[in-house]
């Protein structure tokens, strides 16, 4: 298969990748042209202003009562296992804490035995799910398989305190004790120690919140499709490609 897209992707001028290092890697494995186009938040729906306490008390959590939050594919490659054993740290160290875990999958069955007191809100969309992101309080993902990881920038956008591996998105946008929390890549028993102290300290939540959110607005996706037309008119030789509020101005053979 590696053969196969390696072949593939060296017809092109170009191939975009999400993130710098993995366009290293995959120059290393032969594969050419590779340019990193990273990728951008609606910012204007992934709000802390949608925070909701209404929500919140339907979890069974008051204005002080800390929420952990998880999104994504209720799946094996989410590396839930270390995901559940977080939880039942925290759980240990603070009993009042609640989990909320968004999205759908085969192990929602099995989690939700292990967990039966947490919220299993199913697939989210849209409004509903920025809601769900912005009435948490930390966001903790154990992934070690993403290519860029939306859900972090979502979180950082939506002004939550993030734990997560130092690759992909958390590590083009997060500034460890700055706007967030990482670890090195694939170190279980270090996230485990930064997911129960993250959780039990509250006081650094403000902070790493609106620093999150600082950094989500500067990555807007109206700048991402311009650099996107930018690169389209660098292989195509166009050169007055100007994004607007219209339509986009790529030459069809984009």
């Amino acid at each position: 298969a590696l053969s196969y897209l390696r072949w593939f992707h060296n017809q092109t001028l170009r191939s975009l990748v999400p993130d710098p290092a993995l366009a290293a890697e995959l120059t290393n494995h032969g594969f050419k042209h590779m340019k990193t186009w990273t990728r951008g938040v609606d910012s204007g729906l992934f709000d802390p202003a949608r925070r909701s306490d209404a929500l919140r008390q339907s979890w069974g959590a008051g204005p002080e009562t800390p929420v952990v939050l998880h999104v994504s594919r209720m799946a094996a490659e989410k590396n839930l296992n270390l995901l559940a054993e977080g939880f039942q740290r925290i759980r240990e160290a603070v009993p009042a804490a609640r989990f909320v875990l968004v999205g759908a999958g085969p192990e929602t069955d099995r989690f939700a035995q292990k967990f039966p007191d947490a919220v299993f809100t199913g697939d989210l969309r849209g409004e509903e799910l920025a809601e769900h992101y912005a009435s948490g309080d930390v966001f903790l993902f154990a992934s070690e398989t993403e290519t860029f990881g939306n859900v972090v920038t979502e979180a950082m956008g939506s002004g939550l305190a993030v734990l997560a591996y130092d690759y992909a998105a958390p590590g083009q946008y997060i500034e460890h004790g700055v706007n967030g929390w990482k670890v090195p890549f694939s170190d279980s028993a270090a996230w485990l120690d930064a997911a129960v102290n993250l959780v039990q300290s509250p006081e650094l939540w403000p902070g790493l919140r609106e620093q999150a959110r600082q950094t989500i607005l500067t990555i807007p996706w109206q700048r991402l499709v311009g650099e996107y037309e930018a690169h389209c008119a660098q292989v195509t030789g166009t050169d007055d490609i100007d994004i607007g509020e219209g339509e986009s101005s790529l030459p069809a053979r984009c």
